[in-house]
């Protein structure tokens, strides 16, 4: 949502939330770092980063005027555990006859099972498949 806070011209909003992300970032590193080590770093950095899309979010919610569906959201989350669980069991064969190389396969090997994860559970509407191939029909014509 960084991004469309850009694009809408509201690059100050950004800059704020960024900056508050900083100061709440230092502030727990410094309070938790001493008491629970890397671990507080790993939890730290997540939580800035979550902080930062939920406000991002907020501010274009409220310009955009639009509203997230849980339903779809859930669908999303399916495909993706469906993909990290194909990768997770497949990788130590794709290691095994590629060895560092795996990665080369792996990443379209998710990428194939999370776009038909989202097919499959209807998190890509017909109409949004429609909108698709008519932009790769118009794409695909001459100039």
């Amino acid at each position: 949502f960084g991004f469309t806070l850009v694009a809408l011209g509201k690059q100050i909003k950004l800059l704020w939330i960024n900056l508050a992300a900083t100061i709440l970032n230092i502030t727990l590193n410094v309070l938790l770092i001493p008491r629970f080590s890397f671990v507080a770093v790993a939890g730290i950095a997540v939580f800035s980063e979550v902080f930062i899309f939920v406000c991002a979010f907020l501010f274009v919610r409220s310009a955009l005027k639009f509203s997230l569906s849980l339903k779809m959201a859930g669908k999303a989350l399916i495909s993706a555990i469906v993909m990290g669980v194909a990768i997770y069991y497949c990788q130590p064969f794709l290691q095994s006859i590629m060895g560092l190389k795996s990665l080369l396969l792996s990443v379209p090997l998710g990428a194939v099972v999370y776009l038909a994860g989202l097919y499959l559970t209807k998190a890509i509407s017909p109409e949004l498949m429609a909108i698709i191939k008519k932009r790769d029909e118009a794409a695909a014509e001459p100039f």
